[in-house]
């Protein structure tokens, strides 16, 4: 394998430590041949000077101006990548060695896959600390494309993958209106044109920092949602604000709005998925009327239900898609807890004294 690969990699607010950790994982990959753009977006004069310092000459660090964010920060990298294929990494986070081996080999014997992700693991103060991401018990393309529609839950961003010629034949690159939430906003729109995949094997190591909250930010929340408002207009250009307003809290187990109007939102976009194809016909309503399922049997919601019985053509769909869903939901939650498990503690043996 001799590709050329092009690892990007934005500094803005990193410390050295972390920065240290981060491009000692990349320049220690088991695959050599490699470029590593890192983009100097405002990083304080010691992470530069670190940088500086390295003397690696597959480093070429490009400063801004001035910070102009992540996402253009990334476009830029991969404006001037020489790479087959372009690696994202970021300033606090930890490549295993055989990372960028493992995804070239993949992506050189699957040559249908644009992008490819990984397991990772979440660290915090050097040790693993229970999350994972990225794990898929059983990938299937269409089901991911779906529901990236839906919800924000995909692939960890420094763990992606890119085929340089999928980016530059589908003039993909990141939004850089979006201020967060800029990888959930590429993913669903790669997945228009490309297949995604991941690797279960976990390669990288996501630092948490001192954050023990799964829950995010604001700005975080509101970028997801700007992303689902344009998947919604894919199949209802037209929807109406109510509608967008249902369709951002379509996954939430928590009510929102009135039965009618949900269950009148969910048909409108079944019928329109038949009319455009956007998704694959039977599985955009399997998932759709599962996750309504979900949602009807959280105790919560247990007021609605009556206004739920009034619509027994609608009972009778979220029926079969449960059937046909729920042991596939569970097969992935037991996957996650059987991954988490396998791994965590041998990659703490294996790589724990580089994270202390």
């Amino acid at each position: 394998m001799t590709e050329l690969v092009s690892v990007v990699m934005s500094v803005y607010n990193a410390d050295v430590y972390h920065l240290k950790r981060s491009i000692d994982s990349i320049l220690g990959q088991t695959y050599s041949n490699l470029e590593f753009i890192i983009i100097n977006d405002g990083a304080d004069a010691d992470c530069i000077k670190y940088i500086e310092s390295v003397g690696d000459s597959r480093i070429k660090l490009i400063h801004n101006a001035h910070n102009i964010g992540l996402a253009a920060s990334l476009n830029k990298g991969i404006e001037i990548a020489q790479g087959k294929y372009i690696a994202r990494m970021d300033a606090d986070d930890y490549s295993l060695p055989e990372r960028i081996s493992e995804q070239v080999k993949y992506m050189e014997e699957h040559e249908n896959v644009d992008v490819l992700s990984c397991i990772s693991l979440d660290i915090m103060n050097g040790k693993i600390c229970g999350g994972i991401g990225g794990a898929y018990s059983k990938f299937d393309n269409e089901d991911i494309r779906i529901e990236l529609s839906l919800a924000p839950k995909t692939f960890p961003h420094p763990a992606v993958m890119f085929r340089t010629e999928f980016l530059k034949l589908h003039k993909l690159k990141y939004d850089e209106k979006f201020m967060r939430a800029q990888d959930y906003d590429m993913w669903a729109r790669c997945s228009l044109y490309g297949t995604l995949d991941s690797l279960q094997e976990p390669l990288l190591l996501y630092d948490k920092g001192d954050d023990i909250s799964d829950r995010p930010s604001e700005k975080q929340v509101y970028y997801s949602n700007l992303t689902k408002l344009k998947c919604l207009k894919r199949l209802l250009p037209d929807a109406t604000g109510n509608q967008q307003e249902l369709y951002i809290h379509m996954r939430d187990m928590d009510m929102t709005g009135n039965v009618a109007d949900n269950l009148l939102l969910v048909r409108e976009l079944v019928n329109a998925n038949k009319r455009l194809r956007v998704y694959d016909r039977h599985k955009y309503s399997s998932i759709i009327y599962f996750w309504w399922g979900r949602k009807m049997m959280y105790p919560e919601n247990r007021l609605y239900l009556g206004g739920f019985l009034r619509h027994p053509l609608f009972i009778i769909h979220v029926i079969c898609a449960y059937i046909e869903r729920f042991p596939r939901h569970l097969l992935q939650k037991r996957y996650e807890k059987k991954m988490l498990y396998k791994f965590q503690k041998d990659v703490q043996v294996r790589i724990g004294e580089k994270l202390a």
